[in-house]
């Protein structure tokens, strides 16, 4: 709820000026840590631990309707500037749109998913980072999808990354963003989101 304060506004600024909706925002849970503090992974559903440290920033949460999977914190400064909290785990963010869609997007950062995803296109979008296996316990996920597009970063380890997955049947390498090395920095160059997705559905 704090992002909805005066005490998130800058946050929330920094969001629009991404380009997310506050509908979106709303839609996918999230927030903003205004104090740095601490906490244990049972506050969360998960397992007990040690208690961690849980910074200042924007809160994205990956859930769905199986439960709370990670919680990632987008720091205004530092390094990392994304940090995973102890105790959730990998998963693809936005994974539960895969299940009805029969052509599916897949980008690195759930920002970038979440900004396709106000296309209002009816296909799945979702988001893991480079890297990362497409793991077996998501295979039911995919059983309806016919095509999964991968759109990894324009850098070299987006590259090499996007080059690995497309080697799994169904799954393809996106064309290239032609300003920006992500979408995000696409739609912040003046680029047409909704142009350019609709464009690799097309297979352009």
């Amino acid at each position: 709820e704090q992002l909805w304060q005066e005490e998130g506004q800058n946050a929330l600024d920094y969001l629009h000026w991404r380009g997310l909706q506050d509908q979106t925002l709303k839609a996918w849970r999230i927030g903003y840590n205004p104090t740095a503090g601490y906490g244990v992974p049972s506050e969360w559903g998960w397992e007990d631990g040690e208690k961690f440290a849980i910074p200042k920033g924007i809160v994205i949460p990956c859930q769905d309707g199986s439960g709370l999977h990670y919680l990632k914190i987008r720091q205004s400064q530092g390094e990392p500037r994304y940090l995973n909290l102890r105790g959730g785990h990998a998963r693809p963010f936005g994974l539960d749109t895969f299940r009805n869609a029969m052509t599916a997007l897949l980008f690195e950062g759930e920002f970038d998913a979440l900004l396709a995803m106000q296309t209002g296109l009816g296909i799945g979008f979702a988001s893991l980072p480079a890297g990362q296996p497409i793991r077996s316990e998501y295979a039911h996920y995919f059983e309806n999808v016919d095509e999964v597009i991968i759109c990894y970063d324009n850098d070299p380890r987006g590259e090499v990354e996007a080059a690995r997955l497309a080697r799994i049947p169904g799954f393809r390498a996106a064309g290239r963003l032609p300003e920006g090395k992500d979408l995000t920095e696409f739609f912040l160059q003046g680029g047409d989101v909704f142009e350019w997705v609709n464009a690799q559905l097309g297979g352009l």
